[in-house]
């Protein structure tokens, strides 16, 4: 039997509200595009109290997981080589609402709302006008690479998906406040109103699927702030009925609240686009208890709006064909490379590869290179090989590497080049449907896509000259963790002898590690009180991947007490809350670190674990 000093025990993947003042640690110091909320933004929801309600509305829109559409379309591209990827098979023609190549109809409207009853009519602001709007689809609303939507995705898709778009007036039938809780139908009574005069809203279904490609509604009014329902955002219509003697019926809608005629509005129907297409959003809805989330820790359009589509994105949009990657296996045996559709390669020690831009004109297609460990287990107890058909659907480590041109031409992209690595968990849920990780819910080094911190720079890019190995900080163990993610992977940021940049990638075993030397301590030795938190030190590195049955102990009286581990950023403290009247001053007691509550390494047959340490504790006064 237990005590605890502790309400609820702790789950590594347990979602828990976000502090509004440390969300968004982490995030890099650009000025977020108005479509994801501020720090500011945060603290005020928090004060009012809408905080959990706001965070329920967005993961309600569904924008913090994969369209599943386009994970079926993933899977068909894949194959059938591995029985992973027939889960939930569904035939490939299916209505997909915008199309992923081709061209794209958009259709946006300006709406205006009249006064009804005590709600005051709402409309816009001088320079917010019809031509604005339009011209944020195919005009010069900005600066490249933010200049229209067409421009940004003919280069983002290499040239294989455009974007044509129309701009219209409405008033609608009411006050603005009577649509707040029925979006749906603002949206089929503006393009049945615009079908009844005449325009030919049949005509905005690009791809033939009988929906609308898109509908973006530009809203008249302030905006009632991120989460709710007058805040740009992105939706699947609810109501799916035939747009009345069109033909076709709503698919994607879109709302925005930004002016039209504000150069960063843009960026936000990039944004909103990338919805469309099937995206999720890349930054943190919540966090888990123990960690705040950092979303995908880099420059990206899902994330903070800033650059283009990352490598992983286009693949699974189908924009990077399987040709244009370079996969890498490495293990003991040493490194197999398979570049594209050619036949794998082995190399005895290491393998330099030339790193490919990823960001070419409209005319080539970007690439990217795939490291994984041989036969590296998956997060559901399988393996994959990275080689197979389908074995980018796991996990593995992604090298991308940009130069300052096409939609990354941007201030935060390093002159000369920038090779960004990172981590990607892309394993299916057990349906099918969808990534069994969410950058919107998972915590640091657990998520679907992260950079690594490899510099001190936003950017977070490898430096030149640099590694990062499994015994490196970060490190190429998945969790962070030497025991359970140890891919043995060893890279190398350097330059050939003709001066292009390069990856050299090779085979790093783990060092053999004696657990009968590990010992730990408090920083501060000193008297503890009944409430109270320490820092552990320890004599060898350690890793820790929480489990919900091993837990600190502090034992003294009938029954060991449960104490509290926390670890930020390798930074183990525990802490723990007990009755004074009973831990009284004098009272001698053990601070208990049961077997197995660290993992030290690993040797030929797995995770080394941690003995039981026990640390004499002394109550004061």
């Amino acid at each position: 039997m237990f005590r605890t000093a502790f309400a609820g025990l702790r789950s590594y993947c347990a979602a828990a509200l976000i502090a509004a003042t440390c969300l968004f640690v982490g995030l890099p110091s650009v000025a977020f595009a108005s479509c994801i909320p501020t720090q500011d933004d945060f603290a005020a929801y928090e004060a009012d109290g809408t905080l959990e309600q706001r965070q329920a509305y967005m993961e309600n829109l569904g924008n913090d997981s994969f369209d599943s559409n386009l994970v079926q379309s993933l899977k068909e591209r894949q194959g059938s080589s591995n029985a992973r990827s027939l889960r939930s098979w569904v035939p490939s023609a299916w209505a997909s609402g915008m199309p992923l190549q081709g061209t794209a109809k958009v259709l946006a409207i300006r709406v205006a709302f009249p006064a009804e009853g005590d709600q005051p009519a709402m409309g816009f602001k001088d320079g917010d006008s019809l031509e604005a709007l339009q011209a944020m689809f195919n005009g010069s609303a900005g600066e490249a690479p933010y200049e229209n939507l067409n421009a940004y995705y003919t280069r983002s898709s290499y040239g294989a998906l455009k974007f044509d778009g129309k701009a219209y007036d409405y008033t609608a039938q009411h006050c603005r406040n009577y649509y707040t809780n029925n979006v749906d139908g603002l949206f089929y009574e503006a393009v049945s109103a615009l079908a009844k005069q005449g325009v030919d809203v049949a005509s905005f279904d690009g791809n033939g699927d009988t929906m609308i490609d898109g509908v973006y509604i530009h809203f008249g009014g302030e905006t009632t702030g991120w989460g709710t329902t007058w805040w740009s955002n992105e939706r699947h219509a609810q109501n799916t009925q035939e747009i009345e003697g069109t033909g076709v019926s709503l698919g994607n809608e879109v709302l925005l609240h930004e002016p039209s005629d504000d150069s960063e509005t843009v960026r936000t129907v990039i944004h909103e686009t990338g919805h469309c297409l099937g995206l999720p959003d890349y930054y943190p809805y919540r966090s888990s208890s123990v960690a705040v989330s950092s979303g995908i820790n880099t420059y990206d359009m899902m994330y903070n709006n800033v650059g283009d589509q990352c490598a992983l994105s286009k693949w699974i949009l189908g924009w990077i064909p399987d040709s244009a990657i370079t996969r890498i296996k490495v293990s003991s045996d040493g490194v197999l490379v398979k570049r594209g559709n050619e036949e794998p390669q082995h190399y005895d020690g290491s393998v330099s590869e030339v790193l490919k831009s990823m960001d070419l004109n409209d005319s080539e297609t970007g690439g990217f290179v795939a490291v994984a460990g041989d036969k590296t287990s998956c997060t559901d107890g399988k393996s994959f090989d990275i080689f197979d058909d389908d074995g980018l659907l796991s996990s593995f480590y992604l090298l991308q590497y940009d130069t300052k041109t096409a939609n990354q031409n941007i201030s935060q992209v390093p002159d000369g080049g920038a090779l960004r690595v990172y981590r990607v968990q892309a394993e299916l849920n057990d349906e099918g449907t969808d990534f069994q990780k969410a950058n919107a819910y998972n915590p640091d080094d657990d998520k679907f896509i992260e950079a690594l911190t490899l510099s001190n720079t936003d950017f977070h890019q490898m430096e030149q000259g640099a590694s990062v190995t499994p015994s490196t900080t970060p490190s190429t163990n998945f969790f962070e963790n030497l025991g359970l993610g140890f891919t043995g992977i060893s890279l190398e940021y350097g330059q050939d002898e003709n001066g292009q940049d390069t990856a050299t990638v090779s085979y790093a075993a783990s060092t053999p590690v004696d657990p009968s030397g590990f010992s730990a301590k408090l920083v501060d030795d000193s008297a503890v009180q009944c409430i109270d938190e320490r820092e552990l030190s320890f004599s060898m590195p350690v890793s820790y991947y929480e489990d919900p049955n091993l837990d600190p102990l502090i034992e003294f009286g009938e029954y060991p007490i449960i104490a509290r581990l926390s670890n930020d950023g390798g930074v183990f403290r525990v802490s723990w809350s007990l009755d004074p009247t009973e831990f009284a001053p004098g009272t001698k007691a053990d601070l208990v670190l049961p077997k197995g509550l660290f993992v030290l390494g690993r040797d030929s047959s797995g995770p080394v674990y941690s003995p039981e340490v026990r640390i004499p504790l002394t109550v004061g006064g």
